[in-house]
């Protein structure tokens, strides 16, 4: 059966000043392309124009680019579940942390089952600033390791205020305490919103829709534009693939490559789409809609930072996964990369 989607939520964890706000007002702006839902610890933290504002009911804020605002009460869950209800529901929550609780935390109760059927765990993106980490005593080290062990993305704020090697000095000891995680360097919360939400949109992103310079990779272009934020590279066939093999070739990703997703022809299922969506550390693979007049075929999409992606690589990996006989490997996985097999 094809499950009905609840709704998916991204949790923003980071200390104290990490510019988790800077981030969120960030994602408000942009929108993503869909109906947001925010729940916050507090709203005078969020910068929101008086002319985006388009009614107040309590503690609900309702903007003109379709973001649903919410300060958290004590009762999170209740909070959250109040939202996904509302005739304007939004397609998809994002909850953003205090500054010295656990994202974790915050993770395992929308994971719970209670929470199963209304919501779904997207994604935990914690915000590092590149800065007060290198300058970070005991205290502050504690509890932003801490928050590092959950996270599937990183979002290193404030690098424009280091010079280059002690920015590679950051990204070293954050890739060291989260190894499975990706590292996103970012300049006033400046990160895509499809690099960080998305888990379930069944929209596979061309080069143009991310709003930000993308250089698309492929085995004839130099390695990377020096203007370019981030590479893009995607992949074709009409040949089934084996699920088995494409997880092996996700799980064996270079932690470079942030962000992937696309509609896949998997050898057991010929007759529906599966649809594949990779953030940070967090992977799914999931049947959808049955392929009806379309062509079955399998279209994937990396994006990674500038000169991450191998297109002769990819390609040879990604052609390993071809199953045109058949194969075993469930249709239907969802795991952290490196730690659970499915």
């Amino acid at each position: 059966m094809v499950r009905s989607a609840p709704t998916p939520v991204t949790v923003i964890g980071g200390f104290l000043g990490a510019g988790k706000t800077t981030l969120l007002n960030a994602l408000i702006r942009q929108g993503a392309g869909r109906r947001l839902g925010v729940l916050v610890n507090d709203f005078g933290a969020i910068n929101i124009d008086a002319d985006l504002v388009v009614g107040v009911d309590g503690d609900m804020i309702s903007l003109g680019g379709g973001c649903i605002c919410c300060s958290i009460r004590e009762d999170m869950a209740r909070s959250i579940v109040e939202m996904t209800r509302r005739a304007d529901a939004p397609e998809h929550l994002v909850v953003e942390a205090s500054g010295v609780s656990d994202p974790a935390a915050i993770a395992r109760a929308i994971a719970s089952p209670r929470m199963q059927e209304a919501v779904s765990l997207d994604g935990v993106v914690v915000v590092i600033d590149a800065e007060a980490y290198l300058a970070a005593g005991f205290r502050e080290r504690l509890v932003i390791g801490g928050q590092l062990k959950a996270a599937d993305i990183v979002v290193l704020s404030k690098v424009d205020l280091l010079d280059s090697a002690d920015v590679e000095v950051v990204l070293a000891k954050v890739r060291k305490a989260v190894p499975r995680a990706r590292v996103i360097p970012a300049e006033s919360g400046s990160v895509p919103p499809q690099l960080l939400l998305g888990l379930h949109t069944d929209v596979v992103p061309e080069a143009g829709q991310l709003g930000v310079t993308l250089h698309r990779a492929d085995a004839h272009a130099p390695e990377h534009d020096h203007g370019a934020t981030f590479s893009t590279w995607s992949y074709t066939t009409e040949v089934p693939l084996s699920p088995r093999r494409l997880k092996r070739v996700i799980d064996g990703l270079p932690p470079t490559i942030f962000r992937v997703k696309g509609v896949v022809q998997v050898a057991r299922e010929r007759m529906r789409q599966a649809v594949l969506h990779v953030v940070g550390r967090r992977a799914e693979l999931e049947l959808g809609a049955p392929w009806g007049d379309a062509t079955p075929s399998s279209r994937l999409v990396f994006i990674g930072a500038p000169g991450s992606v191998d297109p002769v690589s990819l390609t040879d990996m990604l052609r390993a996964c071809e199953a045109p006989d058949g194969d075993e490997g469930s249709p239907v996985m969802r795991w952290v990369r490196g730690i659970f097999g499915t």
